[in-house]
């Protein structure tokens, strides 16, 4: 899957917000992303 610019930008602001909260596993991270679309 190769994701556009827009969807990098929004999983890469999720990240972001995940590590500021102190997420620090992608697994979190990606189910975050994937929970909150």
């Amino acid at each position: 899957h190769n994701y556009t610019t827009e969807e990098e930008l929004c999983i890469l602001e999720h990240v972001i917000k995940a590590r500021k909260m102190g997420v620090t596993t992608d697994a979190k991270i990606w189910k975050d992303i994937l929970a909150n679309g």
